[in-house]
């Protein structure tokens, strides 16, 4: 009886003990100090979102609260430029730091990144980091490379009877998967990228959103992104991450829209769609601290990313020359046998290397709309411009792009065709460089600018 006495006596001091244990422990799990100085780091990537849909970048149309406000809490980074306007490769700029001709990822589908190339994931996992990543549609599928130190790769959905994994999810679902696993997150410091798809065309947003929106259903699409976003940022704070988290939001490109005769995207190389946003929330409450450097570019994110998270970047990364910024798209040549487009954008010029010289003078003409590369007082610019993007071309180049390509399988073909990509497989043909041009060059080589001469849709 004694014993049953003082067991019985012990349970509530048991209970309590217990209580308490298990309070502490959800308080270091949602609250703790990261060690060494380790923070954890939330990437958002949006598909297909334009810097000029978003609120905090001036869009006095936009319904991006969640964005716009995640702009006022850390630093909005502007101009910032994809490389290039694909899905696969500009994804692989900023998870290697690497431009294209570096990753050697040139467009969706026939190419894989190497296993040599270092990733943002592999690096945060060596320092000790949980990482996993939830991506909305095919072209970041595990096959094409990116899930390289991810310990979760979130690409797939159930598979259909027929075998066919999803094409496209919305963010409700990716974000879905994010909550479930950060939820489950056995460690600190975690890293977590989750990309939405849903800007992308096709434009089909949840019928709340297509009523709202009815007459720009590319408007809907950012509008439910950025509403459904703002539930992944509350469950961030619910679990007492939020202060101790880096948060980055970018975009891969943006959308044509019709500027330039272009509806969508891929390939032109016009500010419309390779100007994106960038948006980066720092830990510790640091809004009133400047950002350590300017970042212009996507290559730029992972170096900085580590170093607001505490790790030091790879020393190859930061001998990298400086260089104005480098774009490009292969898939006029990959995908439609036309000529490739590069371009170098140097403070207030823009220079598109093409069978037709193009020239833009940005500071005056943001839309791109007046050629001046024929004019004799830009003669010298458009020289010097072109010699310079040849040098940022062998400088960036490091022989990959061979070992990246691959013949896509046909499942792989189709996936793409259901998105509207075609996938790097054109067959090649000789042929003067007027009829490889892009299609609003060769309809009217006098063109100054393609958005006045009502160009058709790429």
């Amino acid at each position: 009886m004694a014993s049953f006495r003082f067991a019985a006596a012990r349970g509530p001091i048991v209970v309590l003990l217990a209580l308490l244990i298990a309070a502490s422990a959800a308080c270091r799990r949602a609250a703790r100090p990261l060690s060494s100085s380790r923070h954890n780091l939330l990437l958002v990537t949006i598909d297909t979102l334009r810097a000029d849909r978003v609120g905090c970048y001036g869009d006095g149309q936009a319904s991006t609260a969640t964005l716009d406000a995640l702009a006022a809490e850390g630093w909005k980074f502007d101009p910032v430029l994809t490389p290039v306007p694909i899905t696969l490769p500009a994804h692989a700029t900023l998870l290697t730091g690497e431009e294209p001709p570096g990753h050697g990822l040139r467009s969706n589908g026939a190419f894989t990144l190497l296993p040599d190339q270092e990733t943002l994931a592999e690096r945060l996992k060596a320092e000790g980091y949980e990482t996993a990543a939830f991506v909305g549609a095919f072209p970041l599928d595990r096959r094409f490379g990116l899930a390289q130190g991810f310990d979760v790769y979130g690409d797939r959905t159930e598979e259909s009877p027929g075998g066919f994994h999803f094409r496209e999810r919305r963010a409700e679902a990716v974000i879905d998967s994010a909550v479930r696993w950060l939820a489950g997150a056995r460690r600190l410091p975690l890293f977590m990228w989750v990309h939405l798809y849903d800007p992308h065309d096709p434009y089909d947003p949840p019928p709340a959103f297509r009523e709202r929106f009815a007459s720009d259903l590319y408007r809907a699409e950012i509008a439910y992104t950025d509403a459904a976003l703002a539930r992944l940022f509350d469950h961030v704070r619910r679990a007492g991450l939020w202060d101790d988290t880096v948060l980055i939001a970018a975009s891969d490109h943006g959308e044509g829209l019709g500027d330039h005769g272009e509806e969508t995207h891929g390939l032109f190389i016009y500010e419309s769609t390779t100007r994106v946003p960038l948006i980066v929330k720092p830990a510790g409450g640091a809004r009133l601290r400047a950002a350590p450097w300017q970042v212009d570019r996507l290559s730029g994110v992972m170096a900085l990313a580590l170093q607001l998270t505490g790790v030091r970047d790879a020393p190859a990364r930061t001998r990298l020359p400086k260089m104005p910024p480098y774009l490009e798209s292969l898939a006029p040549e990959l995908d439609y046998n036309w000529a490739p487009l590069f371009a170098l954008r140097e403070e207030r010029w823009k220079y598109i290397d093409a069978p037709i010289a193009e020239l833009y003078d940005l500071s005056s003409d943001p839309r791109e709309t007046r050629n001046l590369a024929a004019e004799a007082a830009a003669a010298g610019t458009v020289e010097r411009l072109r010699a310079n993007l040849e040098a940022a071309k062998r400088q960036l180049e490091r022989g990959t792009t061979d070992r990246a390509r691959s013949a896509p399988s046909p499942e792989t073909v189709e996936a793409l065709k259901s998105l509207g990509y075609a996938s790097g497989t054109a067959a090649r043909s000789a042929g003067d460089a007027r009829a490889r041009a892009p299609d609003h060059q060769r309809r009217d080589p006098t063109a100054r600018g393609g958005a006045e001469q009502g160009a058709p849709s790429a």
